[in-house]
């Protein structure tokens, strides 16, 4: 068994060299536990909170987050295609997670300015889903909220256009199961 406690585990923000790596990867274990922590996949790096392959997670009263793409694109380059922010939760393989009073949520899409009037309008990148479970693993969650990142904007000099928002448990295929009530 491993217990983190009273913890806050974040990936560095702005690092693009650890772009798309878990803030936390737990793999292959019988029993992770996480109490009274936050897990956040950071800023402008899109990377996800928690990932869980092939294992047993535990948490209560935990705050799990997508990275964000708070900013991102360069105000005088052609738009940029912007990232999906990075997803709170997912549980891989064949995994199993019990959420209790915790908090999971998808990452903010990046923004995107451009200042020519020349190229198309884009939009900014979509926020990132807050819980993905595979079809072989499941989660019971327990007075736990679950919600998608917000979409990024694009701006250039014909207004603003948003990227979609993360959705709560988008690609979520395999067991979710909200158990109502308080936590015990």
């Amino acid at each position: 068994t491993v217990r983190v406690q009273d913890c806050v585990l974040a990936s560095q923000s702005g690092d693009t060299d650890l772009h798309q790596l878990p803030t936390v990867r737990v793999e292959s274990a019988d029993n992770f536990v996480l109490d009274r922590s936050v897990v956040s996949g950071g800023t402008l790096n899109f990377n996800d909170g928690l990932v869980v392959v092939d294992s047993r997670v535990t948490a209560t009263r935990t705050e799990f987050q997508g990275g964000s793409n708070e900013v991102q694109g360069n105000f005088w380059d052609p738009p940029l295609e912007v990232n999906v922010a990075g997803t709170g939760v997912s549980l891989l393989g064949r995994s199993y997670a019990w959420l209790g009073e915790c908090s999971v949520a998808g990452g903010v899409g990046g923004n995107v300015q451009n200042a020519y009037s020349g190229f198309p309008i884009g939009r900014g990148g979509d926020g990132g889903v807050g819980l993905f479970v595979e079809p072989a693993s499941t989660c019971v969650h327990v007075d736990t909220s679950i919600s998608g990142g917000a979409g990024g904007l694009f701006y250039t000099w014909a207004g603003a256009v948003s990227g979609q928002p993360g959705s709560p448990g988008e690609g979520q295929v395999g067991n979710a199961l909200s158990v109502p009530g308080e936590q015990r």
